[in-house]
């Protein structure tokens, strides 16, 4: 890791207040030329930039700003240390401005392709199933894998902060419980968002512990934290999963979590009419029995539920007619059981014979 000091003609982290100004500071503290401009590229939660490097090659450059940004510390620290058969790209460098880690960034190997999710419609029911398998597989091993003591330390020491900023900024799921109540309660404050709906889910959330899951303790499974299409890695070239991407939310926790982000992206879906994540949720449990723990359905829609609450923190005022996926329709469906319906309870295998395209 590179930990940068202070110096005097190089640009104060605290007044880097635009992305291209905090390019400027990373790429100092990183040591990255590039051959032309870099390209920034949407990112929820960093400030992500593609460039070749005239010494390394095609990279990837991302900054945190916001949240925990030593988040990204840990994330490329599971990155060196995770086994091949996960499928991480190489970890170039890592680093901070400060102890008190203003910014935070990571520079990894890009590959060639695009995400599972931009190619997805383009592949039949086969390749769909391949790369289902393939998915199920890498997770697989991510799961299986027990990091060292030191790393597991790592893993646990993020920030047990109080306030929902930084609640909300420490992990993509709020849970344990008495988290949630934090967001929870500055959530519900907010103009056009009911009260009721917001008491009732920590009701039923409450009333519900034996769905909770076994979070944050060594020897607990490492979750990918936020698996979905587009956290996974296609390549033209091979027509085949390179690896996953976007470990930043790693936590520690029991496997069948990582369903959890699947199931938020397939009600997202369903507001627009697609049905990516369902396919590929059918086929990843086909190819991942494992996952499918006791009453599966519940304990995923006990973790949406939270997820949610942590979205309605975030997202904007819902206004008199909120949009279809805003965090307040979302679960208003949760409570009444109104969501899109799955076979995540069934077990039953996707017939290929019936999912073909679209």
């Amino acid at each position: 890791m590179t930990t940068a000091t202070r110096e005097t003609a190089r640009p104060d982290p605290r007044e880097a207040t635009t992305a291209e100004q905090r390019l400027a500071v990373i790429a100092d503290l990183a040591a990255v030329r590039w051959t032309s401009p870099p390209v920034r590229v949407p990112s929820w939660s960093n400030d992500t930039w593609l460039f070749d490097d005239p010494a390394r090659g095609a990279c990837v450059l991302r900054i945190c700003w916001r949240g925990d940004p030593g988040r990204l510390i840990t994330e490329s620290r599971v990155g060196r240390a995770a086994p091949a058969s996960v499928g991480v790209p190489q970890v170039l460098g890592f680093g901070c401005t400060r102890d008190a880690l203003d910014l935070t960034w990571s520079l990894t190997r890009r590959w060639p392709g695009r995400s599972l999710g931009d190619v997805w419609d383009e592949l039949d029911p086969a390749a769909r199933d391949r790369a289902s398998a393939a998915v199920a597989t890498r997770l697989r091993a991510l799961h299986r894998w027990r990091p060292s003591a030191y790393l597991t330390d790592r893993l646990l020491s993020w920030p047990r902060r109080t306030d929902p900023v930084g609640v909300f900024g420490a992990t993509l799921n709020p849970l344990p419980l008495p988290r949630v109540r934090v967001l929870a309660a500055a959530a519900r404050t907010r103009p056009g968002v009911d009260a009721a709906l917001v008491d009732a889910a920590l009701e039923w959330l409450a009333g519900h512990p034996d769905l909770a899951p076994d979070l944050d303790r060594p020897g607990l499974e490492v979750t990918h934290g936020d698996l979905h299409l587009h956290n996974v890695w296609w390549d033209d070239t091979t027509a085949a999963v390179r690896g996953l991407l976007d470990l930043e939310w790693v936590r520690l926790g029991p496997g069948w979590l990582d369903l959890a982000r699947v199931a938020d992206n397939l009600a997202e879906d369903a507001v627009e009419g697609l049905d990516q994540h369902a396919e590929f949720l059918d086929r990843l449990l086909h190819h991942a029995p494992e996952l499918r723990v006791d009453r599966l359905d519940q304990r995923i829609r006990y973790v949406r539920t939270a997820y949610q609450l942590r979205a309605l923190f975030s997202w904007p005022e819902p206004g008199p007619d909120p949009a279809p996926d805003h965090p307040v329709r979302q679960l208003a469906a949760l409570l009444d059981g109104s969501g899109p319906p799955s076979r995540i309870s069934t077990g039953e295998p996707v017939d290929q014979s019936v999912a073909g395209d679209r």
